[in-house]
């Protein structure tokens, strides 16, 4: 099986989805034993992702994910 360039994006799409689904959730769980911003930090991870996604300057599997 392999695994092209639309495969990888959608992979990219769907964990950045879940990040911004669950940001109040790992802030929760962060502010257990930390300062709680993990939820926020990794919803701008999840934008920034999303944006360059939707660029398309990155036409390999490899260069979607340097």
């Amino acid at each position: 099986m392999e695994v092209g360039h639309q495969d990888v994006a959608r992979m990219l799409r769907t964990a950045a989805c879940l990040l911004k689904e669950n940001r109040d959730l790992l802030s929760q769980l962060d502010s257990a034993t930390g300062d709680g911003d993990h939820g926020a930090t990794m919803g701008r991870v999840a934008d920034a992702m999303l944006e360059s996604l939707a660029g398309g300057a990155a036409d390999t599997p490899q260069a979607l994910l340097a």
